[in-house]
Parts: C-alpha cells; structure tokens; sequence
C-alpha cells in the first residue's frame, strides 16, 4: 500500500498536463496523500498525525488589524493557494504566514524570510508539489515571472543541535526566501532541549513559540490575522516580550529562549515580562543554558544581538539579569577566576556614547562601518576577562592565548577573525594606550612621530581601528568616558592629519628585490628588518618617498645608518646570542685582564656546537661590509659593541671562509675609525691577539690556495691596525718628504713604534715564513714579499739595523734560477721588495752594492737565457719581461741611492760607480741591459 501510494504521489506531480489532472485528482484523495506521508517521517518525531480538521475558533480569537501585502507578497499568497488547490481541490492544506514575517508587518516593517506553516503535510512534500506545478508550462506567465527561475527546492533536515526540530524545505520565489514547515506541537524531556516533535494544531505551534509576538499566523485562505495566545496582539502594542506559556517551564524546556527573548527585546526596544525576567535570572536555568545548549548556538544568538539594532540593550540585559558568567566562559575550564562585571556597564555605555554622537569625524574613522562596530561590541563584551591570570604555557613553541581569548573560541563559537581581533587587542594594549598618550602631549606634528604612529598601525595590523577602540573602552573604566574619548579622539585626529588610516596598506616605495640589489647581497630574512627600516625613513619623508628618493637616502641619507642599525640589532646580534666573548663588555671594551687569563687566550665560548650565524653567512657577511661601508666614525663608535663580537667571531673560526671574511671585515672597521677608538676602548690588543694565529697558516699544513687567502686578509688587516695604533708615527706613505729623504723617520719615529714594527712583524713573522716557504709556494712568498714592502714603509730607514735578516733573503731569491723558470711573478715581487729595501736602507746601500749588484744580475741573466730558449709560453713570456723592467727600475734606484751619498767617509765617485757596473757587463754581456742608462 505504501509503495502504490507513493508512486500515484510521485506519478501525480511530474504528470500535471491539462488533460491528465483532473484524472490524477480523482485517483489520489488528500487522506491517502496524508496517510503515505506518514510512513515517511521518522517515528522519533511523529507520535501522531491528525485525522480530523482543526477545531473552528470563534472570530473574537483573532486580532482585528489585517495586513496589507505587497505586490510580491500577493503574486506570493495566489500562487500558494493554487498550488495547494493542485495537491487536492476538494480540502487544500490550510496555509498560513507565521512568526516574524507577521510582526514585522504588522511592525509596519517590510521582511523578504517568510516561514510558510502547512496543516497536516511537511515542508518537501508541499514544496516539491508547488516546483512542479510552477514549472507546468505557461504557469510562470500566470504570475508575472517571466522567464523567471525557481529556486531549487533545499531540504534543511531536522537538526536538534542547529535548534531545527523538524524537517523544512527552503526555496526562493518572487524575491523572497520561502521555508516550508508543518505546524507542529514539541514534548520536551527534563534533560535536553531537544524535543519529540509531532504534527500539531495551529494553537499548539503558536503556544510553543518563544514569544507571543511571534506566536501569530496570517491565514491565506482567511486573509486574517490569527492570535492564538490571545496575548500576541497586545504585546506587540504594549511592547512587552512575553513567553506564551510559563516563563519558567518555557525556560526549562529550551534554554536558547532566554537568548531568543533578550535578542527580540533589544532589536524592537521591547520590554520583557518581568515574570519571564525572574525565570532567566533563576540558577536552575542558567544551568540548564550551560548543559542543553551548544556553544554554537549561543555564539549564533549573541552575534545576531550584538549586530542587532541595539547592541547596548542587548549587554545590559545580560548584565542586569546576571547571565555574563553563563555566556562569557570556557565551558571546559577548570579555572576559579570570576569575570568582574561591577563596572562593565561603564565601557559598553562608553561605546553607546561613541556610536550616538554622530557628528564626530574621529569616531566615524574609528567605526567606519558596520562590521567595525560589531567587532566592538565583541571586544566590549569580553573587557572583563582582561584580568584573567595568564595559564601557564603547555608547549615552547608558542604561549597559550589570553583566558579572554579562549572564552570567545569556546564560550560563543568566535570565528578566527574575531579571535584574532581580540588577541591583538590584549596584546598591542599597552603600545597603544603609550602612543596615544604621546599623541595627546604633542603640541604640533612632526614627521619623527608620523614615523612612528606609522609604523605602529602597520604593527597592529588591519584591525587597528578595532584595536584602538579596545584600548579607549578598557582606558574609559578608569579615566572618566568623556575624557577618554576626547583623547582618542585627538589621537585619531592625528592619525587623520598625518594621512595614516591606511598605513597599515602602504606599499613600500622599494621592494626587497631592488633593496637588496643596492645593499650588494642576497634576500634573506634579514629583508623584513630592512624593510622594516625603509617604511620607517618612508613614513617620515613623505615628500621624499620614490624609489629614487629612497636609493640616495641608502647610499648617502640618514636611512643607510638607520638600516645599519637595524641589521646589527635585529638581524646579526641574534645570530650571534649564543657566542660569548669573554675579553669584551657588552659595549665593546676590553675587560681589566685577570692574572689567570691574557688576550692571547680562546676569546670565545660558544655554546652550540653549531654556530646559528653559519647557516646565514652570506647575509651576515654582505650586512656587516655594508654597514662598515656606510657608517660614519661618531657611527661606529656607537655602535662598536655590536659590530666587535660576531667580527672577532669569523676571525676566530677554524674554517678559512670565515677566518677571511673576519680579517677583511676587521680591515674595513679599522680602515673607518677614528685611532683614538683603539685607545679609548682597549682593544688594540686584543685584535692583535686575534690576527696573529691567521699568520701560521703556511704550507704544508695549510695547502697554498688557502694559505695565500689568509695571509693576504691577515698581513693588510695588520698592518692597518699598527697604522691605527701608531697614527702619529711618520711612516713613507705619509712622510712629507716621501721616499726622497727616508731618514726622517728614523729621526721622529718612536722606539716604541720601531720596535713593533721590527720585532713583531718582521722579525716574527715575515723574514722566518719566507725562509720557510722559499720558492716552493711562489704564491705564497708573493704574499709574504708584498707584506716585507708594507714593513719597509711603516718603519723606514731604521731596518738598516736587520739588514743581516732582510738582505741575505732577497740575495737568494734573486739569485735562485728556478724562480725566474717556475715563477717569474715571484721574481717581480723580489724585484720591488730589493729596490723598496734600497729607499729605505740608502744612507748605508754603498756598503752592500757589491751583494745587490751580483744578485741582480744574476736574476737579469735567468730570466734572460729563459726568454732566449723560447719555451715560455705567452703568459710566462710576459712575466718575464715584466720581471726585468722591475730589475732594471731597482738598478736605477740603486744608483741614485749611491749617487747621493754615503756614510763613507770617501763619497763614491760616479766614475767608480762607473767603473764597477762596466766591470760585471765584461764578465757577463747580457747585464748590459739591466744597465741601459748607466755606462
């Protein structure tokens, strides 16, 4: 029977043609539709379905008013009526306008939701009937749809948690959204708001509703408005919220009415029956809204209050009737600590006070717009929660939210995006209420603070308005409401006169592609900082702010030192945190040195075994020669006891990379200071100490390619440091005389500096590696020949007392023929090392002629008979000839030495001199060329 009803049901509605309907009629009686309807709904719902008509009401049960539809409404009301006329024309199921859709009109009030209530047939049933009849052709034309689409029929199924107790049907015609329900009677049980639902009279739905004003009904076939509660009309004229039956069971049986009540109150500006206040400010029902609700239900009727029509009505209700404690909480938290709620009254009046006034641009550019204003409502609603004891952290990673935080994720179901508000509300309080206080003080704008209130809305992030409003709100309990609104709103102004509302968009004038192109070094996230710096120079040179504007401020503005500053302090200074230089204080000076302890000692404890900074060297690298390269002396000095620590650390690294990188970055710092930094700070010795290991690293133990690396950065950083240390010592570089007259600086110079000079570099360190190496490492004596140079012109003629160490070396280099064979670019070297040797050893040259004479004419023969055999090639061939314009030029030099004279007593004579070159061109032909000028 089931089966072939339902097939004459489904048969009935795909078949409505004209010659078929009245067929179908006659086949399918509304009994039989009701009674195949039954064997669908689920028997936990239906307990029983009514067999009989409703009972007929007298006339005096309804309200005289009617309702006057609209055009839609009556295209709407027609179109039901014939729909309920196809499904059976002997007794069509009675159709009724329900709940808010009649208030609201009889509010004088225009609604596009109208819950339609059908007698004795489910929501689908009827719906499914009407989408048919619609789409029957020539139907549409009947109502003046057009070419008009009906809205798919959506089945809402019944979802006692979602507060949907029945099934429904929902779809859209004429403009308005229909949902299709049953009239229906509830049976609750005492432990849940869910309840056994069943098909129900017209009395009985009215008498379930929440509230008598949404208990009335507007029959279509009546075209009447129905008052089954006898109190709905009434109410609605004396604006009073009223429960159809018991507050208290009505409370009882579903909780969300106390919700339901509050929001309808505080939308109409209605009153709530005091009965039905006592019943909500009762114990039993705050714990049965705690256990029979869901979250999500109570966030769903708070967040429709608080975007409702009077948000403050809404909170003061729930303040008034104590339930701030049953809707503000962590269902789930065991914590003891109670909300204070005595003055919360004062912050949600303190933004009533806010929204009504208007005529204030300030508030108008702090709430610009409706979801603003919920937000602050939301962030009014939790205010006492702020001092909420912090839980303690159950994870590193990250801190466990703020309580009032966690109350709005699991107290009403906040979305993330309210979260966040609040979140960023808590923790920006302090900056803000700090910088609107900085605000209100200034007399006059400046760029320096635009700067600053700048980078702060960029900080706080999008929601800064919303955060600003929380600040003002928390700030008003305890300054007075009407002086902390006129701060705010001097602060907000300011923001206005600076242009920064929509800081929080800037674009940077450079992107971090192009700022890392002018800064020479790779992206990495040392950018944020930087970038971070750049908008900060931007935000205070509004006029300045191009991309060619910001380009000249890094090479040569304030916005190089300000990004200087920012990398060492937020980039490079946390890279090194875990590295400790004993021999420092935290402002780059040398400690007072202990007796168990020396500067020649490890100078750093690291704690990791795996530098962090390693993983970013070549940022680190790039930052710190740039930062060298645009910082100015007074500069770097303030910031010395940053940059000393992460250089000394490369410097002190076992890898040559790094070992490298440190000495040249030491080279750069010391090349860019003032020398009385070394004394003032102590710490001339302490980069000696740090640079002289770098002086061991010589083959074999070390191999050539990273030995000539090292030495090259050690000896230039060296000796760039003695030039810092000395700097009032003449040297032939800085000598008024020049290399003309190098006694001078045997006459002013300091034993002190003589010394240095004489027994810590050359003595030490260069004449002993150049025994070592000899030309097995050629590249390596280069090196070390180029630093003999630098040793002649720091200390002059008062080397000519280590000749016995200096000269015996160039003799053998010079004199050695694999040098001139192997490498001819070392032979250059030994060339210049000889003819510097001579300008600084010329007052005494005459008694070592004969050694420098022989050497360089052996060296001459060498590389001459070299290109004689024609095997070199033309790299080589042209060291060569290289090799002899520097022999030719020291003989040249040699010569003039001589000429000028001498500690001999006899000067020698040009003729002797004469006479002794002639003499070795007869023994050897080939040197006439070393002399082309002198014989």
């Amino acid at each position: 029977m089931i089966t072939s009803h339902s097939a004459k049901l489904s048969r009935c509605f795909l078949d409505l043609s004209a010659g078929q309907v009245s067929a179908r009629r006659s086949q399918l009686s509304f009994q039989s539709l009701r009674t195949s309807y039954c064997h669908v709904i689920p028997s936990l719902f239906v307990s029983r379905i009514h067999t009989t008509r409703p009972r007929q009401i007298k006339m005096d049960s309804f309200s005289e008013p009617t309702i006057k539809l609209n055009e839609g409404e009556e295209r709407l009301q027609t179109m039901l009526l014939d729909a309920a006329k196809i499904i059976n024309p002997s007794s069509p199921p009675e159709l009724r306008f329900a709940g808010g859709w009649v208030r609201d009109k009889l509010l004088g009030s225009q609604s596009h939701d109208v819950d339609i209530a059908i007698e004795d047939m489910t929501g689908e049933t009827f719906g499914l009937a009407m989408k048919d009849y619609l789409e029957q052709p020539g139907v549409l034309d009947k109502y003046g749809m057009g070419n008009e689409i009906v809205k798919g029929l959506h089945k809402i199924a019944a979802n006692p948690e979602k507060s949907k107790q029945l099934e429904t049907a929902t779809t859209k015609v004429f403009g308005l959204d229909l949902d299709l329900v049953n009239l229906r009677k509830e049976t609750y049980s005492e432990d849940s708001r869910n309840p056994v639902m069943e098909f129900g009279t017209p009395e009985e739905d009215a008498l379930r509703r929440d509230a008598t004003i949404n208990a009335m009904f507007y029959n279509l076939q009546t075209k009447k408005v129905e008052d089954w509660t006898h109190l709905g009309m009434s109410d609605l004229r004396g604006k009073i919220i009223r429960t159809p039956l018991q507050p208290y069971q009505t409370f009882k049986d579903d909780p969300l009415r106390v919700l339901r009540l509050i929001r309808f109150a505080s939308r109409l500006h209605f009153t709530i029956d005091p009965k039905a206040v006592d019943a909500m400010k009762d114990i039993s029902i705050k714990d049965a809204l705690k256990a029979k609700i869901s979250r999500e239900r109570v966030g769903i009727e708070i967040e429709k209050m608080l975007r409702g029509n009077d948000p403050h009505l809404a909170l003061k209700m729930i303040n008034d009737y104590g339930l701030y404690s049953t809707i503000f909480v962590d269902p789930a938290s065991t914590n003891s600590f109670s909300p204070h709620t005595e003055d919360w009254h004062l912050m949600y009046d303190c933004l009533r006070d806010i929204l009504a006034d208007n005529d204030a641009a300030e508030d108008a550019a702090l709430l610009p717009d409706s979801e603003h204003k919920y937000l602050a409502w939301v962030l009014a609603a939790h205010i006492p929660w702020l001092d909420a004891p912090q839980p303690k952290e159950q994870s590193q990673k990250r801190p466990p939210p703020p309580v009032a935080v966690v109350v709005a994720r699991e107290g009403i179901k906040a979305t993330n995006k309210v979260c966040d508000v609040l979140n960023a509300s808590l923790l920006n309080l302090d900056h803000i209420i700090d910088l609107k206080n900085t605000c209100v003080k200034q007399t006059k704008p400046n760029n320096i603070l635009r700067g600053t209130l700048g980078m702060a809305i960029r900080k706080w992030g999008a929601s800064w308005r919303s955060q600003v409003v929380f600040a003002l709100l928390v700030e008003s309990k305890k300054g007075g409401a009407k002086e902390t609104i006129q701060q705010y709103r001097k602060f907000m102004k300011t923001v206005k006169q600076m242009s920064l509302l929509g800081a929080h968009n800037l674009k940077p004038v450079l992107d971090g592609k192009r700022l890392a192109k002018e800064l020479n070094t790779k992206p990495g996230p040392w950018m944020k900082d930087a970038m971070d710096a750049a908008m900060l120079w931007q935000l205070e040179n509004p006029h300045q702010a191009t991309v060619e504007g910001a380009i000249e401020a890094i090479k040569n503005g304030e916005l190089a030192e300000r990004l200087a500053k920012g990398f060492l302090q937020l980039t490079i200074r946390p890279l090194f945190s875990k590295t400790n230089n004993p021999d420092l204080t935290p402002q780059g000076h040398m400690r007072i040195a202990e007796s168990s302890r020396s500067v020649q000692a490890k100078r750093f404890d690291t704690i990791e075994t795996e530098e962090q900074w390693k993983h970013e060297s070549n940022t680190v690298i790039g930052l710190l020669t740039w930062c060298l390269r645009v910082l100015k002396p007074s500069q770097i000095q303030t910031l010395w006891g940053q940059l000393i620590p992460p250089i000394l650390k490369m410097v002190d690294d076992s890898e040559v990379v790094y070992k490298v990188a440190g000495l040249e970055l030491l080279g750069h710092l010391l090349t860019g200071i003032n020398p009385e930094q070394l004394r003032y700070t102590g710490t001339g010795p302490l980069f000696e100490a740090a640079i002289k290991p770098a002086l061991s690293y010589l083959p074999s133990l070390t191999p050539e390619h990273e030995s000539v690396q090292v030495l090259h950065a050690a000896f230039g950083t060296w000796s760039i440091l003695t030039q810092r240390r000395w700097p009032d010592q003449p040297t032939l570089a800085n000598s008024s005389t020049g290399s003309s007259d190098p006694t001078q600086l045997q006459t002013r110079a300091s034993p002190e500096y003589i010394q240095y000079v004489k027994v810590q570099m050359l003595r030490q360190y260069v004449a002993p590696s150049l025994r070592h190496v000899e030309a097995n490492y050629p590249k390596v004596a280069s090196v070390l020949l180029k630093q003999l140079q630098t040793t002649f012109r720091l200390a002059g003629s008062t080397l000519i007392e280590d000749k016995d160490v200096i000269l015996p070396l160039l003799v053998e280099y010079l004199q050695d023929p694999m040098v001139a064979k192997t490498c001819p670019d070392l032979l250059v070297q030994v060339a210049r090392t000889t003819k510097a040797f001579i300008t600084c050893a010329w007052p005494m040259i005459w008694l070592w002629r004969g050694d420098i004479y022989g050497a360089l004419s052996e060296a001459w023969v060498n590389t001459c008979n070299e290109l004689a055999e024609g095997n070199a090639v033309d790299e080589k061939k042209q060291s060569l000839l290289v090799a002899q314009e520097d022999l030719r030029d020291c003989s040249a030099t040699m010569l003039e030495a001589l000429s000028k004279g001498s500690d001999a007593d006899d000067q020698i004579s040009d003729e002797k001199i004469k006479e002794e070159l002639l003499m070795l061109v007869e023994a050897e032909p080939l040197c006439r060329g070393l002399f082309p000028d002198s014989i």
